[in-house]
């Protein structure tokens, strides 16, 4: 349940639900294409703000959960375009 909950010119912000406790942190990963995908951070909040983001350029996330045996699969991806609402 991956979704962009606020956007800027200067930052996005992602929230999603956590339906499982076994997992440690949380994956994101970045595009600007929605095929090449980098992870960019891990967390262990619910939430992510990115604030690496360029004004008019397009952002597609993916988010996976992560504990000591792995990832779990990407979430679908979601996206905003970083300017002023």
């Amino acid at each position: 349940n991956l979704r962009v909950v606020s956007f800027s010119s200067t930052e996005i912000t992602l929230q999603w639900d956590d339906n499982n406790n076994d997992w440690e942190y949380f994956a994101v990963a970045r595009s600007t294409d929605d095929t090449n995908y980098t992870q960019i951070a891990t967390t262990a909040s619910l939430t992510y703000e990115d604030k690496g983001v360029v004004s008019g350029e397009t952002y597609y996330y993916k988010v996976a959960a992560v504990n000591p045996v792995g990832y779990s699969e990407w979430t679908s991806s979601v996206f905003a375009t970083a300017t002023n609402q």
